[in-house]
């Protein structure tokens, strides 16, 4: 595989990923670095790639590299700044290890704090996906697993999927056209 191919392969099979920390300052949710790493260190292991985060000049450096080749794949640098505070320097480490990783492999985190402030300015109810059940927000891959000749009706989606209620016309008409 080529290292690119790794690369797209783990982003292709990470999936999204639920908010697991909470930030009392702030009073919301955010995806941890661990929870990140538990989730990306087996992919990464399964296609040959290796991410190593060192601090070099003070900056942050994140490398992707092809362990078959020997390549660097992908480099990300922040700027540290002039912390010296030990604790705040590792807090705003561990924020720039966190954002190379979610930029580097296009992480899709489930940003139900965002939903729910938009929802309450708009005054809609807030959608809450069902235990277990990521929200049916990409319509691309029904499709194309209908123009496979994959047969599935409404209730074989909603048992995979929650299904927020103004998507359920389009997601009728789309099972619709393939029946």
């Amino acid at each position: 595989m080529e290292g690119f191919k790794k690369i797209a392969n783990v982003v292709n099979k990470i999936g999204r990923l639920r908010k697991d920390s909470k930030n009392p300052f702030f009073k919301s949710q955010y995806l941890s670095l661990n929870a990140i790493l538990d989730n990306l260190m087996p992919l990464l292991e399964e296609n040959g790639l290796l991410v190593v985060q060192p601090i070099i000049d003070d900056n942050l450096t994140t490398y992707v590299i092809d362990i078959d080749s020997g390549e660097t794949l992908l480099r990300s640098n922040f700027k540290l700044t002039n912390q010296t505070d030990p604790q705040k320097r590792l807090a705003e480490c561990s924020y720039y290890r966190r954002g190379a990783l979610q930029s580097i492999f296009s992480l899709n985190i489930i940003d139900d704090d965002g939903e729910s402030l938009a929802n309450r300015k708009e005054g809609k109810p807030t959608f809450k996906a069902e235990p277990g059940k990521p929200i049916l927000e990409d319509f691309s891959k029904i499709e194309a697993a209908l123009q496979g000749g994959f047969v599935m009706d409404l209730n074989t989606v909603r048992a995979k999927y929650s299904v927020r209620p103004e998507d359920l016309p389009k997601l009728e008409a789309l099972i619709k056209k393939y029946s």
